[in-house]
């Protein structure tokens, strides 16, 4: 693996390849956490080119992007900075609206560089920061509270068309 990959803000170049990474990598993670009609349709929804074309042109988002020089994406965050705070966390907040890393880069240390600059780049937008994530994922949810992140609370995620039982993570800003 080597050196790790730089992180800078994607924009419209990478949108192809952000879409697609987030297609692969959502399936990788959570492939198996529904029918694979509603999968497919969740894939199809989230990860849409236009959709992902359109977020990264809009001011209210914030997407790093890993990658060294014209290799694959290896990971990819989004902050969202508009999106609604849930009660359970103090308002304003800053969501991580998406984080994954592919797994070829599990344990590289790459993880821990991308939350530490989306933690950067959130602090002068509020007081905490938060996310959802499947309570059925432990990597991640360790990860999570590596990083500070406690459970405030629950939500649903939808796959498709079936509901799954989400925690809200949340920690407080410096």
């Amino acid at each position: 693996m080597g050196d790790l990959p730089a992180i800078r803000r994607a924009d419209a170049r990478d949108a192809a390849d952000v879409a697609d990474f987030l297609r692969v990598n959502f399936l990788i993670a959570y492939g198996n956490c529904s029918t694979p009609e509603n999968v497919r349709l969740h894939v199809e929804r989230a990860f849409d080119l236009v959709r992902i074309a359109a977020e990264l042109a809009a001011p209210e988002y914030v997407t790093l992007v890993a990658r060294a020089g014209d290799s694959p994406v290896a990971a990819v965050a989004q902050l969202a900075f508009a999106s609604a705070t849930p009660a359970c966390v103090a308002a304003p907040a800053v969501e991580i609206r998406r984080f994954y890393v592919a797994p070829d880069w599990h344990g590289s240390g790459l993880a821990d560089v991308l939350m530490s600059q989306s933690i950067a780049l959130a602090t002068p937008r509020g007081p905490a920061l938060w996310l959802s994530v499947w309570e059925e994922a432990p990597r991640a949810v360790g990860f999570y509270r590596r990083w500070g992140f406690a459970v405030a609370g629950r939500t649903t995620f939808l796959v498709g068309d079936d509901a799954k039982d989400d925690w809200v993570m949340a920690r407080a800003l410096p």
